[in-house]
């Protein structure tokens, strides 16, 4: 395990502090060590030098699903009512969202 950041020296977007990395190779043998660091903040998986996953707590999982689905939704009501201002109704919405060409 090391402490490392994105590779060009900047910390992850949204904190302060360096991320964590553990090794693939190492993983394994110190999950328990990994578990703990990744309850207090998301830590990279690194297979052969390379980032390859995250790892963070269920706690950072739901608040990053939820401002992800709000955004969803924000965007698509802002879709709707500018579609509505343009003379578009909900049925005709649905059939070009439906329209997979």
């Amino acid at each position: 395990m090391t402490d490392a950041s994105s590779g060009d020296g900047a910390a992850p977007t949204g904190y302060n502090a360096v991320m964590r990395t553990f090794s693939t190779k190492d993983a394994p043998s110190r999950f328990g060590e990994l578990l703990q660091a990744a309850k207090r903040a998301p830590v990279t998986v690194v297979d052969h030098g390379r980032p390859t996953a995250v790892m963070l707590s269920i706690e950072d999982y739901a608040r990053l699903r939820g401002a992800a689905w709000d955004r969803l939704v924000e965007t698509m009501n802002r879709a709707r009512s500018g579609a509505g201002t343009r003379g578009l109704t909900d049925d005709q919405l649905e059939l070009l969202l439906a329209d997979e060409s």
